[in-house]
């Protein structure tokens, strides 16, 4: 999961409601690529994957431009993590995915109302 692929979810869903803020408020970091939200949703989802020794000092905070797009971080990183992967845990992403569910519920039964 990509932090770009949630916020564009949250986007889409955000019409009535305040998801992202609820969102940001479990967060103790900005989410970036790969680290808090990202490794959160990852503990709760498949914990398997995430290999905990590696996140405990695993933070990067690379110096790019705004204004200039990327197409390979390698450019500007070392990691592949811009953010803080320590402060993920197993209940954040618990909290977000329950946020994420709620959500898309609520829109799956308004779709079903406007079609009946």
């Amino acid at each position: 999961l990509s932090h770009i692929y949630l916020f564009s979810a949250i986007r889409f869903f955000e019409e009535n409601n305040n998801l992202k803020q609820e969102v940001l408020n479990i967060l103790d970091t900005t989410p970036y690529h790969a680290a808090e939200l990202d490794t959160s949703l990852m503990l709760y989802l498949s914990p398997k994957l995430v290999i905990i020794e590696k996140i405990k000092d695993l933070k990067e905070f690379p110096k790019f431009s705004e204004s200039r797009i990327y197409l390979d971080g390698r450019l500007w990183m070392n990691t592949g993590i811009v953010g803080d992967a320590s402060k993920a845990t197993r209940e954040k992403g618990e909290q977000i995915f329950n946020l994420f569910k709620s959500e898309l519920s609520k829109q799956i039964k308004q779709i079903q109302v406007e079609i009946i």
